[in-house]
């Protein structure tokens, strides 16, 4: 069935008379705009930065470091320098993607995505509590019914945002994310992109692309994720406003310098917004085109760097990116890279402010995944034939304060090392309540490892059922096999596909 759908999605969507693929493959080098960014910041050409790479390599060889962690530390940073240098400019990172291997395990990667991630909308609804705290409630909400105009200028096939447009672009594109995720462009995160379609798996990746890509609209995930990034651009330069109109702290000024910005950036920042419209207070435009170019950069930088830490996205300064640069790594942490980012971005960030803030940030993000999970777990249960029994058992206190904490960010790989322990212990997972309804367990929660449990045990339980008198095909049995299935986890689809089995013994019985 899988092949199947793959075969529809690849050929029904030729590439002849793919626009937006016609169009990269006529501008042969846009790779060249990777080239023109880092000219841009001094490094015009490979030779400039293999020559400023020697540099910092000798001066790590006269001071490689006291400890061999620190040794291994600078190897690290050296490695992801030329990673991020190889990225920029297009090129695959340690891998060849057009290897068997690589080709094996992205194609695992890319049913995963589409088994898994159709409720993902959810997971993005919870960065709402990080982006309430950071930016504030007030800042937040000035700039809700922006989203009921957008939506109707959607509507009348006029959209437009100026404000979302300035701040979009001083952060590099980043409220863009459908656009920048197209199936042609064949983007890797931290790895691969090419947008050659000559072969037929290519053929079949691209069916799978489409998969994802239906996967991630319909879960609601680039939808979502737009909004919140809407507004939590808007509400970081509300702050700047309401710093430069009526001297409110915009944040403590430890975690302004953590951006880049020290007093005299910040009071440099606050006369550019003298260029900046509002309307009774509530900002409309920037007009960076106003401003000293050197402020502007370093002010669309440090709101990078924060809102990239609002709305988590991992980046090349992560330890995770070593991982990443790996085919078999990106396997092994598939859906799980938010949680070992989060270590980082938010775990550790947190404890070493140890501030009133933190404990916003902490009680936000715990209450508003807790508030997703019990939106989600009831629309889960709608048209399912179980739903009483299914409701009684997810929305019991302990489950819902175990789930709210699990999702949180600050709880970051916790539950996982802890279900793993306590399946050891007991048999039991204690937390077990991944968005993906994987388990959380290290080794059992593997997407890949899952498909492949669950299609072994469906495919074993079909033969034994019709091979043996004795043995019945039971509603496990028939769980395991339908949630190999692409989608199977797509809200409607789940229900329609659980009750498909809702007449079958609970269990598999021997009867001898």
């Amino acid at each position: 069935m899988l092949l199947v759908i793959v075969q529809i999605l690849s050929y029904t969507v030729d590439y002849t008379h793919d626009a937006v693929l016609l169009n990269l493959e006529m501008i042969r080098d846009w790779y060249m705009l990777g080239h023109i960014a880092l000219a841009r910041q001094g490094i015009d050409s490979e030779a400039t930065f293999k020559a400023a790479m020697e540099k910092i390599e000798k001066k790590r060889a006269y001071n490689p470091g006291k400890t061999e962690a620190e040794r291994t530390r600078h190897k690290l940073e050296i490695k992801q320098l030329y990673d991020a240098y190889n990225h920029l400019v297009g090129r695959p990172i340690d891998t060849d993607p057009t290897a068997r291997s690589s080709r094996i395990l992205r194609t695992i990667r890319k049913i995963q995505y589409a088994r898994n991630m159709n409720q993902v909308g959810f997971a993005q609804l919870m960065e709402m509590g990080p982006a309430l705290s950071h930016v504030g409630w007030l800042q937040f909400m000035r700039h809700v019914p922006e989203l009921r105009k957008m939506i109707k200028r959607m509507e009348n096939g006029n959209y437009k945002d100026d404000l979302l447009e300035e701040l979009s672009d001083a952060m590099g594109g980043w409220a863009n994310g459908r656009l920048m995720h197209q199936v042609t462009n064949q983007i890797d995160d931290f790895g691969a992109t090419f947008n050659g379609h000559t072969n037929k798996w290519d053929k079949i990746e691209r069916g799978l692309d489409h998969m994802g890509k239906f996967t991630a609209n319909m879960s609601g995930f680039h939808s979502i994720n737009h909004m919140l990034q809407n507004l939590t651009m808007k509400g970081m330069a509300q702050r700047f406003l309401d710093y430069s109109q009526k001297n409110k702290a915009v944040l403590k000024p430890e975690r302004l310098r953590e951006l880049g910005i020290d007093d005299a950036l910040l009071e440099r920042i606050k006369n550019e917004y003298r260029h900046v419209e509002h309307k009774n207070g509530k900002l409309t435009k920037m007009n960076f085109d106003r401003w000293d170019p050197d402020v502007y950069a370093k002010f669309s930088y440090a709101i990078g760097l924060w809102g990239r830490r609002i709305i988590q996205e991992q980046d090349f300064g992560d330890g995770v990116s070593y991982l990443m640069s790996k085919e078999l790594g990106k396997t092994l942490i598939q859906f799980r890279t938010f949680a070992i980012t989060a270590y980082s971005k938010q775990l550790l960030h947190g404890l070493k402010h140890r501030d009133l803030q933190t404990a916003s940030l902490f009680l936000h993000s715990t209450f508003f995944a807790g508030l997703v999970y019990v939106g989600q777990t009831h629309l889960q249960a709608t048209g399912r034939h179980d739903r009483r029994d299914f409701l009684r058992k997810r929305l019991e206190p302990e489950a819902i304060a175990k789930a709210a904490f699990q999702r949180s960010a600050y709880a970051s790989i916790f539950p996982m090392f802890a279900d793993s322990a306590a399946e050891m212990v007991t048999g039991e997972p204690f937390f077990n309540s991944r968005m993906s309804e994987l388990a959380t367990n290290v080794w059992t929660g593997n997407a890949s490892y899952d498909w492949i449990e669950k299609a072994s045990s469906g495919v074993s339980g079909l033969a034994q059922a019709a091979l043996s008198n004795n043995y019945d095909f039971s509603q496990r049995d028939w769980n395991n096999l339908y949630r190999t299935l692409p989608f199977q986890n797509m809200l409607g689809i789940q229900q329609f596909l659980h009750n498909l089995g809702g007449n079958l013994p609970k269990y598999s019985e021997d009867r001898y």
